[in-house]
C-alpha cells in the first residue's frame, strides 16, 4: 500500500510557507511599524518584541515539520545542508539574539539608551540567510515524467557503434 502522503512533497510547501510568513513579519511589518507616525518607539518596541517572540514559536513548529521531512524523504546531501543551516540559524536567533534583544529593548522602554550592539544587525543578516535557504528549499526536486523508451533510432544508433 503506497504511503497516504508524499513527505518529499511537504518539504517545499513547508519551506514556502515558512519562507512568506518570514517576509511578511521580518521584512515587512517589521519596518513598516516604525514608520508609522501615530507610534512612538516604546510602543513600537514592545510590539515588536510581543511579535518575533510569537513567531519564533511558530518557526519551531515549521522546523520540526522540516527537519521531519527531509529525514523521512532523505533528499539530496545539499538540502539537508540548507535545512540544517536554516534550523541553525533559528537556534542562534532564538537562543542568544532574541534574549540580549529582550534585554536592549527592555532598557530603552526605561527610558535609557544602550550602547550600540551587533545583535540586531546579525539577527537581520540570519533572517535574509534563512530566507534564501527556505527559497532555496521551497524547490521540488525535479523527476522526469517517465523512463525514456529507447526508440529505433536509438538501436540503430548502438548496433552501428559496436
Amino acid at each position: 500500500m503506497p504511503p497516504l502522503v508524499d513527505v518529499a512533497r511537504l518539504r517545499p510547501m513547508i519551506a514556502a510557507i515558512w519562507l512568506g510568513m518570514l517576509i511578511g513579519v521580518s521584512f515587512i511589518a517589521t519596518p513598516v511599524k516604525f514608520q508609522a507616525a501615530g507610534l512612538d518607539l516604546p510602543t513600537a518596541l514592545d510590539v515588536g518584541q510581543l511579535t518575533f517572540g510569537a513567531f519564533s514559536r511558530v518557526e519551531w513548529i515549521l522546523a520540526v515539520a522540516l527537519a521531519v521531512t527531509v529525514w523521512v524523504s532523505r533528499p539530496s546531501r545539499w538540502r539537508r545542508i540548507v535545512t540544517a543551516a536554516v534550523i541553525i540559524g533559528l537556534a542562534v536567533q532564538v537562543v542568544w539574539l532574541l534574549p540580549a534583544l529582550t534585554a536592549r529593548v527592555e532598557t530603552i522602554m526605561s527610558g535609557e539608551m544602550p550602547e550600540a550592539s551587533f545583535h540586531h544587525l546579525l539577527y537581520a543578516a540570519i533572517e535574509v540567510a534563512k530566507a534564501l535557504g527556505l527559497f532555496l528549499l521551497g524547490f521540488p526536486k525535479r523527476e522526469p515524467e517517465c523512463e525514456p523508451t529507447p526508440g529505433p533510432l536509438d538501436q540503430d544508433w548502438q548496433s552501428n557503434a559496436m
